[in-house]
């Protein structure tokens, strides 16, 4: 489930079910500050759904020209690049991949949803700033997975969140993965797993990639993605492998 603030309409993040696409209301701290305040809130829940909605609408029609003007709603209704990213469109494509998984959907029309959400992605991915500190995370996409909008939201919303975080997208070969690692000596290393196969491949490849690195570069390995949501999951997950089900696993990270 997609969480926002019944009052202030501030993203709360994801929650169980994960696989849920949909968005539903709590509230935010600041906004239980108020109430026990008695401070008047004007509860505004309409907003993010209708312009969820109509997202869903119009990434289905594959309308270019609609693409800047939902952008443009979204900065009007105060949201950040972040919350459009992972509040809005991310739960859009989870939508319409369980669609397509249940056969309700074309291939070509599954396309032309994520193209549009391509599209607007590179509307708000301009807003994001950030300094230049040491590297925290490398992602890459599993070899086989040809969905890459995930692994970019993931990097962007990171990078949101003041991690430094470069996505390579594209499939690398072990020699070229292992180089950027040792390049980059990020501390940790995340492979996109967009559908239920990409997981073996991907522990298969971390476990390889561990051989090639020394002791004293072994960087934490995470899968993350819609795999995971689809029911997929590793036959066995050896030590120092983690699955992430959401981005609050790096809250705690230092930074």
């Amino acid at each position: 489930m997609i969480r926002w603030c019944s009052y202030c309409q501030a993203f709360l993040g994801e929650a169980q079910p994960y696989a849920d696409p949909q968005i539903t209301h709590g509230i935010c701290e600041r906004c239980i500050d108020k109430l026990e305040r008695d401070e008047p809130l004007l509860q505004q829940t309409a907003a993010p759904r209708a312009l969820f909605e109509r997202i869903l609408a119009v990434a289905r029609s594959g309308d270019a020209v609609a693409c800047a003007t939902v952008v443009e709603e979204a900065r009007a209704l105060g949201l950040s690049s972040e919350v459009v990213t992972l509040g809005l469109l991310q739960p859009a494509l989870y939508q319409v991949g369980l669609e397509w998984q249940g056969c309700q959907l074309s291939v070509a029309a599954e396309h032309r949803f994520t193209e549009w959400c391509e599209r607007a992605f590179a509307l708000v991915a301009g807003q994001l700033r950030v300094n230049d500190p040491p590297l925290a995370m490398l992602i890459f996409q599993t070899p086989g997975n040809q969905h890459t909008v995930g692994a970019r939201f993931a990097a962007h919303a990171l990078s949101a969140r003041g991690l430094a975080v470069e996505a390579h997208i594209g499939e690398l070969a072990l020699d070229e993965m292992v180089a950027l690692v040792r390049a980059k000596r990020p501390r940790i290393i995340g492979f996109s797993c967009a559908l239920p196969a990409s997981i073996a491949v991907a522990v298969a490849l971390t476990l390889r990639m561990r051989e090639r690195l020394v002791p004293a570069l072994q960087p934490r390995f995470v899968l993350a993605g819609m795999a995971f949501r689809l029911g997929g999951e590793p036959s066995e997950l050896p030590g120092r492998i983690e699955i992430v089900e959401d981005l609050s696993y790096f809250d705690a990270l230092d930074r």
